[in-house]
């Protein structure tokens, strides 16, 4: 009696013990499904938005130049790709220090049959910034573009693909209200148009912007920010048009703000704000008596920009300013154009600054100003053109060159 009453004792614990056994084993594989999928969740620092060309010499030689975007540290590029001839040596970067626009290296050995891809290392991450197969691909493409899913996404880990369950995918209601979250926001060229009906602020840890943005008239106007916070403001092929008039415009970034090759169009106050700009060969165009304002912690690229507005237009930076080709132009009541580098040197090779009225392009107001200064740089005025009631540029700093029109003072 008293081992049968042992025996169903036993019996009866043993399926206790094994739920309990089942429970600590659930419990530890969800702990351990955990940890993994925050660790896979990690942003770590994102990929840099950069933009590069190359170019082959006559003899042979392959030339890779930044065309704009953000400043890198050369120890975190690689160079890699394919030779036939087996001549290049692929691996470290050919070049020091840091590498940002203006930069170039020479590829040793390459001859222009190879293919080439520079590389960005961010600790234990590896990104593919650009790919070139040869002489008859375009330069200047941009970064490797970032995955269209045909919506956009919060790309937590930067890695430039929509990952499901670890990105976050917004609606077009989401986005057009405006959003704020962690990691790149990615707005793809699918979505075609983003109408912000009544403004929106979009929030992130980088930008990429390749539909158009448009915010029409609204009988309750409020402010449009687009904030990069630490990362980068890329715009690709999206068309920026504010016609809503008695708001701000404000397009901020730690990083780089990449206009380069785009249209902003806008019937509000302007105000760019990045770590470093690139405006080149941008077309941005500020009316209804608004201002334009461009600042930079580092340098702002603007050759062959075209910076109207019909107020005054401010440019500081306090690295290089450069507006080699651009046309800057206050475009009513004698508003003035005022540039200034804090840092570096103002190039105003071929460039065109003009104050005039509001009727005629040729018809000059009272009281304009054109004024560049520098603080230890220099301002270079090489063929410039300087049109306002006087036709000089009211220089602060040494300058070097003679304007092809006007003077300076």
């Amino acid at each position: 009696m008293n081992g049968g009453t042992e025996g169903s004792g036993t019996r009866a614990v043993s399926p206790v013990i094994g739920v309990v056994l089942l429970v600590a084993i659930v419990l530890a594989l969800g702990a351990v499904t955990t940890t993994l999928a925050l660790g896979l969740a990690d942003t770590g620092d994102p990929a840099p938005q950069v933009r590069f060309s190359f170019a082959v010499a006559d003899d042979g030689t392959v030339t890779v130049t930044h065309e704009g975007g953000a400043t890198i540290d050369a120890d975190a590029l690689r160079l890699h790709g394919e030779d036939p001839d087996g001549a290049v040596s692929f691996g470290a970067w050919p070049a020091s220090g840091t590498f940002s626009t203006g930069d170039s290296v020479v590829v040793p050995n390459a001859t222009g049959d190879e293919t080439l891809r520079v590389v960005w290392r961010g600790g234990d991450r590896s990104f593919t910034l650009k790919t070139w197969t040869g002489p008859g691909e375009p330069a200047g493409a941009a970064l490797a573009v970032p995955e269209d899913p045909g919506h956009a996404y919060y790309d937590r880990n930067f890695d430039g693909d929509y990952d499901a369950g670890t990105d976050r995918e917004l609606t077009r209601g989401e986005l057009e209200a405006g959003v704020s979250d962690s990691g790149r926001l990615v707005v793809p060229s699918s979505l075609g148009t983003v109408s912000l009906d009544t403004g929106a602020d979009f929030e992130a840890d980088g930008i990429y912007l390749a539909a158009d943005v448009v915010y029409p008239t609204s009988s309750s106007p409020s402010p449009v920010v687009l904030d990069a916070r630490s990362g980068d403001l890329f715009v690709d092929g999206g068309e920026l048009d504010f016609r809503k008039q008695s708001m701000d415009i404000t397009l901020r970034a730690g990083g780089t703000v990449d206009l380069a090759g785009e249209r902003l169009t806008s019937n509000s106050p302007v105000t760019i704000d990045g770590g470093t700009v690139d405006l080149t060969d941008a077309d941005v165009d500020v009316s209804a008596d608004q201002p334009l304002t461009v600042t930079s912690a580092g340098a702002v690229e603007a050759s062959g920009a075209s910076l109207v507005a019909e107020n005054e237009i401010a440019v500081t930076a306090d690295g290089d300013l450069t507006l080699t080709n651009a046309v800057v132009h206050a475009d009513k009541d004698g508003e003035p154009v005022r540039l200034e580098s804090t840092g570096g040197d103002i190039d105003l090779t071929d460039a065109t600054l003009r104050s005039t009225r509001k009727d005629s392009l040729t018809t000059f107001a009272s009281g304009n100003d054109l004024s560049a200064t520098v603080n230890g740089g220099v301002i270079v005025v090489d063929g410039a053109a300087f049109l306002d009631q006087d036709n000089t540029l009211q220089a602060t700093g040494t300058t070097s060159g003679t304007p092809a029109s006007g003077s300076v003072s």
